[in-house]
């Protein structure tokens, strides 16, 4: 980080005093031995449970957004296999529960479902997404504006869908990118209106595989 901010616009560079973590879809269903597995996943999860440490350390913002498949309310392109009985992330199974690696308590279905945030502590909470993006029908972005966020950290699997979805919807409004390379997660910082704007993407090597219909 001070790499970054040495050789950044000062406008530009992200401010982890003032950052949130969002880890995007690591449910038991996506890891190794689930019912859809994305390559690389189980691999990169030490490293995102660092980051998860480092945060709670910290007492800063952390997001588990989740993905739950049940009903119709489901993206188009999957939207067969469910309805076919495919038991992908199914509300109150165990491969919807958030990998045991980042030490989250069992989901509350019916509060994620409902548009409510679970609460895991006063600065860590879950929060289901109906679509690709964390930013699409969920109160994440009223959530930041209220915690004071004003740079986000993305990390996650399956680059190509869910956490790249989540990094247009930042960067629309919010920020310029600009990527670099990591072999760990997939990383976001943004800066909102008024102190410009900017993002740094670290997509993971093992991780930008689809594969149909777990391709989030």
């Amino acid at each position: 980080m001070t790499h970054w901010r040495q050789n950044s616009d000062p406008f530009l560079a992200p401010d982890l005093g003032r950052s949130a973590l969002l880890v995007v879809d690591t449910q038991v269903d996506f890891v190794d031995g689930g019912a859809a597995p994305i390559p690389g996943t189980s691999a990169v999860l030490p490293a995102i449970a660092r980051l998860v440490d480092a945060y709670r350390e910290a007492s800063a913002p952390i997001v588990h957004v989740v993905r739950l498949y049940e009903g119709d309310d489901v993206d188009l392109c999957r939207r067969r296999v469910i309805a076919a009985g495919f038991d992908l992330a199914r509300p109150g199974t165990a491969g919807s529960q958030v990998a045991p690696e980042l030490g989250v308590p069992p989901l509350d279905p019916e509060s994620l479902l409902g548009g409510g945030l679970q609460a895991v502590s006063p600065a860590e909470h879950i929060l289901f997404k109906p679509r690709w993006s964390s930013f699409y029908r969920t109160e994440l972005d009223d959530r930041l504006r209220q915690w004071g966020v004003d740079t986000v950290v993305i990390a996650g699997c399956n680059y190509p869908n869910c956490p790249r979805a989540t990094i247009f919807d930042a960067g629309t409004t919010r920020c310029s990118s600009r990527p670099t390379r990591s072999r760990a997660s997939t990383r976001v910082t943004w800066r909102r209106p008024g102190k410009s704007g900017s993002s740094t993407r670290r997509p993971t090597r093992s991780s930008r595989r689809c594969s149909h219909p777990s391709s989030r």
